[in-house]
């Protein structure tokens, strides 16, 4: 199954109540449903018939956007390196 998977894990982070960090290297949110294939139909989404993938994508960010310890680093500068002591935590 192809999902965002940051934004899933955000969700169930935030549900946790647990902050999370997303770091993406493209522009946008959205993985491989965005950068790839945006204007393609996804049939293995529970619940629904079926979903555009750039629709799946922003639906998926903006149900772990509604929790306020969501921190969003993204905008296409390539890989990010964390220091050391906070690699263990990415």
């Amino acid at each position: 199954m192809r999902r965002s998977s940051g934004a899933v894990r955000a969700f169930y982070a935030g549900m946790q109540g647990v902050s999370s960090r997303i770091v993406d290297s493209l522009p946008e949110l959205g993985g491989q449903l965005t950068a790839l294939y945006p204007e393609k139909y996804i049939f293995d989404v529970g619940g629904l018939p079926k979903i555009l993938a750039e629709d799946l994508a922003r639906d998926l960010v903006e149900q772990a956007m509604q929790f306020e310890r969501t921190l969003v680093i993204a905008g296409g500068e390539g890989c990010l390196r964390a220091p050391r002591a906070e690699r263990a935590w990415l």
